[in-house]
């Protein structure tokens, strides 16, 4: 083997090593908290000890402030809190 070839390979597997701990790095970086809590309709009824239908019926009715966006319903934690209590 020539000096140039081990150079190369050493090259590489520096290059490897670097990219596989930058990514390993990265994964374990938590995320940033969000600014405002979203909770699905099923996280509601859990935190209300109701069913999922009843958390429909207040949002139909109003009686519980939600986003739709298309079939999906989600609720904003500090709003649903407030009109519950």
């Amino acid at each position: 083997m020539t000096d140039r070839f081990l150079e190369l390979v050493g090259w590489r597997l520096w290059a490897i090593t670097f990219n596989v701990a930058h990514v390993i790095l990265m994964k374990l970086q938590s995320p940033p908290e969000p600014e405002e809590s979203f909770l699905t309709p099923k996280d509601v009824a859990r935190r209300y000890k109701v069913t999922t239908r009843t958390v429909l019926n207040w949002v139909e009715r109003k009686e519980v402030p939600a986003i739709r966006i298309g079939k999906v319903i989600r609720f904003r934690l500090n709003e649903v809190v407030k009109k519950l209590s």
